[in-house]
Protein backbone atom coordinates (compact mmCIF):
# COMPACT_ATOMS: atom_id res chain seq x y z
CA UNK A 1 0.00 0.00 0.00
CA UNK A 2 0.94 3.68 -0.47
CA UNK A 3 0.33 6.77 0.91
CA UNK A 4 0.05 10.65 -0.82
CA UNK A 5 1.85 12.82 1.16
CA UNK A 6 -0.08 16.02 2.10
CA UNK A 7 -0.50 18.90 0.49
CA UNK A 8 0.13 16.97 -2.66
CA UNK A 9 2.41 19.91 -3.96
CA UNK A 10 3.10 22.36 -1.07
CA UNK A 11 5.39 25.28 -1.38
CA UNK A 12 8.11 24.49 1.04
CA UNK A 13 9.66 27.20 3.18
CA UNK A 14 12.56 28.40 4.83
CA UNK A 15 12.69 29.61 8.52
CA UNK A 16 12.21 32.93 7.97
CA UNK A 17 8.89 32.16 5.84
CA UNK A 18 10.54 32.81 2.20
CA UNK A 19 10.31 30.18 -0.52
CA UNK A 20 13.03 27.67 -0.66
CA UNK A 21 13.55 27.98 -4.09
CA UNK A 22 15.73 25.09 -5.60
CA UNK A 23 15.73 24.04 -2.80
CA UNK A 24 15.21 20.09 -2.05
CA UNK A 25 13.83 17.26 -0.32
CA UNK A 26 15.72 14.10 1.36
CA UNK A 27 14.29 10.90 2.35
CA UNK A 28 15.48 8.65 4.15
CA UNK A 29 14.36 5.65 6.99
CA UNK A 30 13.66 7.31 10.18
CA UNK A 31 16.13 8.78 12.56
CA UNK A 32 18.58 6.84 10.23
CA UNK A 33 20.15 8.37 6.89
CA UNK A 34 19.89 5.41 4.50
CA UNK A 35 18.13 6.51 1.82
CA UNK A 36 14.42 5.59 1.32
CA UNK A 37 12.58 6.12 -1.53
CA UNK A 38 9.59 8.23 -2.55
CA UNK A 39 6.73 7.50 -6.21
CA UNK A 40 5.02 9.49 -8.06
CA UNK A 41 2.40 7.97 -8.30
CA UNK A 42 0.20 5.26 -5.96
CA UNK A 43 0.86 1.88 -7.56
CA UNK A 44 4.81 2.81 -6.60
CA UNK A 45 5.42 2.16 -9.87
CA UNK A 46 7.43 5.76 -11.10
CA UNK A 47 10.50 5.67 -8.33
CA UNK A 48 11.93 9.27 -7.65
CA UNK A 49 14.41 8.05 -5.93
CA UNK A 50 14.69 9.66 -2.18
CA UNK A 51 16.00 13.17 -3.35
CA UNK A 52 13.52 15.25 -5.20
CA UNK A 53 14.54 18.68 -6.37
CA UNK A 54 12.16 21.61 -5.86
CA UNK A 55 11.24 23.67 -8.41
CA UNK A 56 11.87 27.79 -9.10
CA UNK A 57 8.72 27.73 -7.12
CA UNK A 58 9.33 25.83 -4.22
CA UNK A 59 7.08 22.71 -5.42
CA UNK A 60 8.24 18.98 -6.22
CA UNK A 61 7.62 18.51 -9.50
CA UNK A 62 5.25 15.82 -9.00
CA UNK A 63 3.11 14.66 -6.29
CA UNK A 64 5.01 12.40 -3.69
CA UNK A 65 3.79 9.50 -2.85
CA UNK A 66 5.54 7.42 0.40
CA UNK A 67 5.41 3.32 0.97
CA UNK A 68 2.75 2.69 3.85
CA UNK A 69 4.86 -0.53 5.14
CA UNK A 70 7.67 2.83 5.69
CA UNK A 71 8.21 5.25 8.53
CA UNK A 72 10.21 8.35 6.71
CA UNK A 73 12.56 10.83 7.99
CA UNK A 74 12.32 14.11 5.58
CA UNK A 75 14.71 16.41 5.91
CA UNK A 76 14.73 20.37 3.64
CA UNK A 77 17.44 21.82 2.53
CA UNK A 78 17.90 25.39 0.29
CA UNK A 79 19.71 25.55 -2.63
CA UNK A 80 23.00 25.61 -1.38
CA UNK A 81 22.41 22.52 -0.08
CA UNK A 82 22.14 23.56 3.83
CA UNK A 83 19.49 22.08 5.95
CA UNK A 84 16.24 24.44 6.79
CA UNK A 85 15.54 24.99 10.62
CA UNK A 86 12.88 22.99 11.92
CA UNK A 87 14.42 19.77 9.76
CA UNK A 88 14.68 16.85 9.46
CA UNK A 89 11.51 15.54 10.25
CA UNK A 90 11.06 12.09 11.42
CA UNK A 91 8.28 8.96 11.93
CA UNK A 92 6.81 10.33 8.65
CA UNK A 93 4.03 7.40 7.71
CA UNK A 94 0.99 6.62 6.47
CA UNK A 95 -2.01 6.54 8.57
CA UNK A 96 -2.20 3.09 8.54
CA UNK A 97 1.28 2.28 9.36
CA UNK A 98 2.03 0.04 12.10
CA UNK A 99 -0.17 -2.93 10.91
CA UNK A 100 -3.52 -1.81 11.00
CA UNK A 101 -5.11 -4.48 8.05
CA UNK A 102 -8.82 -3.12 6.74
CA UNK A 103 -10.47 -6.40 5.80
CA UNK A 104 -10.64 -7.40 2.03
CA UNK A 105 -14.16 -6.14 1.69
CA UNK A 106 -14.78 -9.09 -0.71
CA UNK A 107 -14.55 -11.62 2.13
CA UNK A 108 -17.66 -10.43 3.78
CA UNK A 109 -21.24 -9.97 3.19
CA UNK A 110 -23.73 -7.20 2.27
CA UNK A 111 -24.31 -5.51 5.24
CA UNK A 112 -21.51 -6.12 7.01
CA UNK A 113 -19.45 -4.09 9.03
CA UNK A 114 -15.78 -4.03 10.15
CA UNK A 115 -15.15 -4.75 13.63
CA UNK A 116 -12.27 -5.55 16.29
CA UNK A 117 -11.76 -8.62 18.59
CA UNK A 118 -9.08 -6.51 19.92
CA UNK A 119 -6.16 -7.40 17.80
CA UNK A 120 -7.33 -7.64 14.33
CA UNK A 121 -9.90 -6.09 12.28
CA UNK A 122 -13.01 -7.96 10.90
CA UNK A 123 -15.69 -7.78 8.93
CA UNK A 124 -19.03 -9.37 10.75
CA UNK A 125 -22.90 -8.99 10.62
CA UNK A 126 -23.57 -5.80 12.35
CA UNK A 127 -25.44 -5.86 15.28
CA UNK A 128 -28.30 -3.50 15.93
CA UNK A 129 -31.92 -3.90 17.29
CA UNK A 130 -33.82 -4.93 14.50
CA UNK A 131 -36.69 -2.49 13.10
CA UNK A 132 -39.48 -1.58 15.20
CA UNK A 133 -42.26 -0.63 12.80
CA UNK A 134 -45.52 -2.86 12.90
CA UNK A 135 -44.25 -4.48 16.57
CA UNK A 136 -45.96 -2.10 18.98
CA UNK A 137 -46.15 -3.96 22.08
CA UNK A 138 -43.66 -6.33 21.62
CA UNK A 139 -40.71 -7.05 23.12
CA UNK A 140 -36.92 -7.54 22.05
CA UNK A 141 -36.10 -11.38 22.40
CA UNK A 142 -32.98 -13.36 21.08
CA UNK A 143 -32.33 -16.55 19.21
CA UNK A 144 -29.02 -18.28 18.42
CA UNK A 145 -27.51 -14.98 18.59
CA UNK A 146 -30.17 -13.12 16.58
CA UNK A 147 -32.85 -10.27 17.75
CA UNK A 148 -36.14 -10.11 16.90
CA UNK A 149 -39.26 -8.64 18.12
CA UNK A 150 -41.98 -11.19 19.68
CA UNK A 151 -45.58 -10.77 21.71
CA UNK A 152 -45.62 -10.08 25.46
CA UNK A 153 -45.35 -13.35 27.28
CA UNK A 154 -49.03 -14.10 28.86
CA UNK A 155 -49.20 -13.83 32.25
CA UNK A 156 -49.97 -16.56 34.12
CA UNK A 157 -53.59 -16.77 35.30
CA UNK A 158 -54.95 -14.69 37.76
CA UNK A 159 -57.04 -16.59 40.84
CA UNK A 160 -60.72 -16.25 40.89
CA UNK A 161 -61.50 -13.07 41.99
CA UNK A 162 -57.90 -11.45 40.58
CA UNK A 163 -56.67 -8.99 42.62
CA UNK A 164 -58.23 -6.22 44.69
CA UNK A 165 -56.99 -3.41 46.77
CA UNK A 166 -58.50 -0.48 48.67
CA UNK A 167 -56.67 1.52 51.86
CA UNK A 168 -57.81 -0.86 54.50
CA UNK A 169 -57.68 -4.42 52.47
CA UNK A 170 -56.78 -6.02 49.62
CA UNK A 171 -57.73 -9.61 48.04
CA UNK A 172 -55.93 -12.08 45.96
CA UNK A 173 -58.73 -14.32 44.71
CA UNK A 174 -60.65 -15.29 48.20
CA UNK A 175 -57.86 -14.42 50.82
CA UNK A 176 -58.63 -11.07 52.45
CA UNK A 177 -56.08 -9.24 54.16
CA UNK A 178 -58.00 -6.63 56.39
CA UNK A 179 -57.48 -3.82 59.06
CA UNK A 180 -59.11 -1.63 61.33
CA UNK A 181 -59.49 -0.22 64.94
CA UNK A 182 -61.17 -1.21 67.88
CA UNK A 183 -61.79 0.51 71.66
CA UNK A 184 -62.04 -1.37 74.95
CA UNK A 185 -64.75 0.40 76.91
CA UNK A 186 -66.07 -2.44 78.98
CA UNK A 187 -64.53 -2.44 82.58
CA UNK A 188 -64.36 -6.59 83.44
CA UNK A 189 -62.10 -5.17 86.60
CA UNK A 190 -60.05 -2.54 87.32
CA UNK A 191 -57.14 -4.31 85.94
CA UNK A 192 -59.20 -5.48 82.81
CA UNK A 193 -61.03 -3.95 80.00
CA UNK A 194 -62.59 -5.79 76.83
CA UNK A 195 -63.90 -4.63 73.28
CA UNK A 196 -65.33 -6.06 70.28
CA UNK A 197 -64.78 -5.57 66.68
CA UNK A 198 -67.00 -6.16 63.68
CA UNK A 199 -65.10 -7.26 60.70
CA UNK A 200 -66.22 -4.52 57.71
CA UNK A 201 -66.20 -7.68 55.17
CA UNK A 202 -66.98 -10.69 56.24
CA UNK A 203 -64.89 -14.02 56.43
CA UNK A 204 -65.95 -16.92 55.45
CA UNK A 205 -65.07 -18.54 58.99
CA UNK A 206 -63.11 -17.84 61.69
CA UNK A 207 -59.92 -15.90 60.00
CA UNK A 208 -56.76 -17.61 59.71
CA UNK A 209 -55.02 -15.11 61.62
CA UNK A 210 -55.51 -11.82 64.09
CA UNK A 211 -52.74 -9.88 65.18
CA UNK A 212 -53.85 -6.56 67.94
CA UNK A 213 -51.64 -3.84 68.93
CA UNK A 214 -52.77 -0.63 72.00
CA UNK A 215 -52.19 2.28 70.73
CA UNK A 216 -52.44 4.50 74.11
CA UNK A 217 -49.77 5.85 75.16
CA UNK A 218 -50.24 5.50 78.69
CA UNK A 219 -53.42 4.04 80.35
CA UNK A 220 -52.48 4.12 84.23
CA UNK A 221 -51.61 6.82 87.22
CA UNK A 222 -47.88 4.97 86.64
CA UNK A 223 -47.94 4.79 82.74
CA UNK A 224 -48.04 1.19 82.68
CA UNK A 225 -49.15 -0.72 79.40
CA UNK A 226 -51.65 -3.75 79.60
CA UNK A 227 -51.44 -6.93 77.69
CA UNK A 228 -53.91 -7.72 75.01
CA UNK A 229 -55.38 -11.16 73.76
CA UNK A 230 -57.91 -12.32 71.54
CA UNK A 231 -60.31 -14.39 73.54
CA UNK A 232 -63.19 -14.99 70.78
CA UNK A 233 -63.60 -14.40 67.29
CA UNK A 234 -65.74 -15.37 64.19
CA UNK A 235 -66.43 -14.40 60.72
CA UNK A 236 -68.05 -11.32 61.53
CA UNK A 237 -66.02 -10.04 64.49
CA UNK A 238 -63.84 -10.83 67.49
CA UNK A 239 -63.45 -10.02 70.93
CA UNK A 240 -60.03 -9.12 73.25
CA UNK A 241 -59.15 -8.48 76.39
CA UNK A 242 -56.89 -6.50 77.70
CA UNK A 243 -55.13 -6.43 81.27
CA UNK A 244 -52.97 -4.50 83.59
CA UNK A 245 -50.71 -5.78 86.16
CA UNK A 246 -51.35 -8.59 88.29
CA UNK A 247 -55.02 -8.88 88.86
CA UNK A 248 -55.33 -9.90 92.71
CA UNK A 249 -52.86 -6.81 93.47
CA UNK A 250 -54.82 -4.06 95.48
CA UNK A 251 -52.62 -1.58 94.05
CA UNK A 252 -54.81 1.03 92.44
CA UNK A 253 -52.08 2.84 90.69
CA UNK A 254 -52.18 -0.36 88.14
CA UNK A 255 -56.35 0.72 87.15
CA UNK A 256 -56.72 1.82 83.66
CA UNK A 257 -57.59 5.30 84.24
CA UNK A 258 -59.02 5.38 79.91
CA UNK A 259 -60.90 3.34 77.48
CA UNK A 260 -58.10 1.50 75.17
CA UNK A 261 -57.79 1.78 71.60
CA UNK A 262 -56.18 -1.06 69.66
CA UNK A 263 -55.47 -1.72 65.83
CA UNK A 264 -55.74 -4.80 64.03
CA UNK A 265 -55.05 -6.80 61.38
CA UNK A 266 -57.12 -9.95 60.31
CA UNK A 267 -56.23 -12.66 57.72
CA UNK A 268 -58.67 -15.18 56.11
CA UNK A 269 -61.00 -16.77 53.36
CA UNK A 270 -64.11 -14.89 52.23
CA UNK A 271 -66.66 -16.88 50.69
Amino acid sequence: MSFLFYDPRPQMRKADGTLCANGSLTFTLTNTSTASDVYADADLSTNLGNVITLGADARSPTPLWGDSEIQYRIELKDSLGATIAGYPIDDVSGADFGGVNIPDPTSGDAGDVISTDGSVYELRPIREVPDGTGHDGEVLTTTDNVSSWTALPTPDELPDGGITQDPTSFTIGKFLVQTGTGTAATIVTGRSRSGTVTFPTEFDATPLFIGVEVTNGSLSANGNMPSVAVTASGATSFTFLCTMGELSSPDSDFDFNASVTIKYVAMGLIP
